[in-house]
């Protein structure tokens, strides 16, 4: 699920991705390659196996929940207490906690949230706006049913003391009952040595040790976006 305009869309990525690696976070790109989003994105990614263009297409699964009242009374609960929500910038979960009534972000159960440089390449530095970060780790305190929580940032390599302090105890104050992953750019070594010195209630974990396949795919995926057959691609759509 994403946010265009602050409008929700329901987009099937067209594969069975196989780039997990233990880490649940998906690639959340696939939405903004479906062709009505064409000014906005690519309209082709690489697949890690086939290495050619795929499409992805919309499914208008909220579409459906509108179909009559009887089938929205109930199926909307399990469209948020069922599925794991994907989200690739701060901004993205504002919109869609303005975009739902407070008792269906309640319901909503898992959520991961992927902000780092390392999968979004042209992005500036996270936190690039201190108040985005703040105003979603608002928005996840208010996520009162959540029971996994997983976070992949890439803000800690180059950021201040007063970045970090501010940022891990901002999402220290947000309350999941099930597994809850802090995925950061920084040796294990240093994990498990700021873990130590701080009670804080998520795990601290290296991405460097954790995510070497996703790394590797990324690189392979940009080196596919300069190609010049991906740009024929884009310009065919």
């Amino acid at each position: 699920m994403a946010c265009l305009h602050r409008k929700l869309c329901a987009v099937a990525c067209p594969l069975t991705c196989s780039l997990d690696t233990g880490l649940e976070v998906d690639e959340a790109g696939c939405w903004m390659l479906a062709p009505a989003h064409a000014p906005y994105a690519p309209a082709a990614y690489m697949h890690e196996k086939s290495e050619l263009p795929h499409r992805a297409k919309a499914v208008h699964l909220i579409s459906l929940l509108q179909t009559c009242r009887l089938l929205y009374s109930e199926a909307v609960h399990v469209l948020y207490s069922e599925n794991t929500f994907d989200f690739t910038y701060a901004d993205s979960l504002v919109y869609f906690a303005e975009s739902i009534l407070p008792d269906r972000l309640a319901r909503v159960r898992r959520i991961n949230i992927t902000w780092t440089d390392l999968l979004n390449y042209h992005s500036k530095d996270v936190p690039w706006d201190m108040d985005a970060w703040l105003q979603m780790c608002a928005v996840l305190q208010r996520c009162t049913g959540l029971v996994q929580l997983t976070l992949q940032i890439g803000l800690l390599r180059r950021a201040t003391d007063e970045q970090t302090r501010i940022v891990l105890d901002t999402l220290a104050r947000c309350r999941v009952s099930g597994q809850f992953d802090l995925i950061l750019q920084w040796p294990q070594t240093r994990c498990q040595s700021f873990a130590a010195e701080h009670a804080y209630p998520f795990r601290l974990m290296s991405i460097l040790d954790y995510d070497v396949a996703r790394l590797n795919y990324n690189e392979r995926a940009i080196a596919y976006i300069n190609h010049p057959h991906h740009w024929r691609a884009a310009a065919r759509s």
